[in-house]
């Protein structure tokens, strides 16, 4: 991927940074919280002053915190009305989703869960990748945001769909700027590795996505090894794009 291939100018970026950064300060400050009150949940933390969502942006109704800000979303592709409804979940399964709703209140949905059982470095990388879902979304019909395949194949298909390789390997350079922050090269077994013994919760797309041996099995359905090859191949060079985009701005805004 080159700069002629990327698809999101850079005001777009610099807007959808400015979202990420909102969202993932006030998601640490929940997770933050809850740690220090597992026993009380998400609303009764609200409700008790403990945790103040007008201080980071939001404005917390019916279960759900509203991001208003209508100039936020401004550069990015049609969202309206212009805001969007985040709900948070103490437990259930660590992931995120992200939907285009078109609801009255607001023109997309993320749900984050799992934030008492989920490392803070998985927990923003999901924030990545779901709000690159805003520029694909015409590839959020195949599987659903975060939805689980029950087939191999239909979840390796999932994960090399473009909009999804997109996702994931942006949300893959930001775990590896993170972990290795002084590397500037994409190293695709050692980010594994450092995946698999951290035990940070992204499941088993890293591993799909980089290493070659779990697509062999399926290599007829796949194509052939040429195509696991350029499969691969493409992984490494969309990831590597990206944790250059991260390494360009390190300096700018902390994320």
């Amino acid at each position: 991927m080159n700069e002629e291939e990327y698809s999101i100018t850079p005001e777009q970026n610099q807007a959808l940074k400015k979202i990420y950064i909102i969202i993932s300060k006030f998601v640490v400050e929940i997770k933050n919280t809850l740690e220090q009150n597992p026993e009380k949940p998400i609303y009764q933390l609200v409700r008790d002053g403990l945790i103040k969502p007008e201080d980071y942006g939001f404005v917390y109704r019916g279960g759900k915190f509203l991001l208003t800000d209508e100039s936020l979303f401004n550069e990015l592709p049609p969202v309206e009305p212009k805001s969007m409804a985040v709900f948070l979940y103490s437990g259930g399964r660590p992931g995120a989703s992200l939907a285009i709703t078109n609801h009255p209140n607001h023109g997309a949905t993320m749900k984050i869960s799992g934030l008492l059982s989920t490392d803070i470095l998985a927990i923003k990388s999901f924030i990545q990748h779901e709000l690159q879902h805003i520029f694909t979304q015409e590839h959020m019909g195949a599987m659903g945001a975060g939805s689980l395949a029950d087939d191999e194949i239909e979840k390796i298909n999932y994960l090399f769909d473009e909009g999804e390789l997109r996702a994931h390997t942006k949300q893959y350079a930001y775990l590896y700027h993170k972990l290795f922050p002084e590397e500037e090269n994409f190293n695709p077994d050692k980010f594994v590795d450092e995946i698999s013994n951290r035990n940070i919760g992204v499941g088993r797309g890293p591993a799909i996505l980089y290493q070659k041996t779990l697509l062999e099995p399926h290599t007829k359905e796949l194509g052939g090894v040429q195509n696991i090859k350029k499969m691969n191949d493409k992984a490494v060079k969309y990831t590597q794009y990206y944790l250059t985009l991260f390494k360009r701005k390190e300096n700018e805004t902390p994320t």
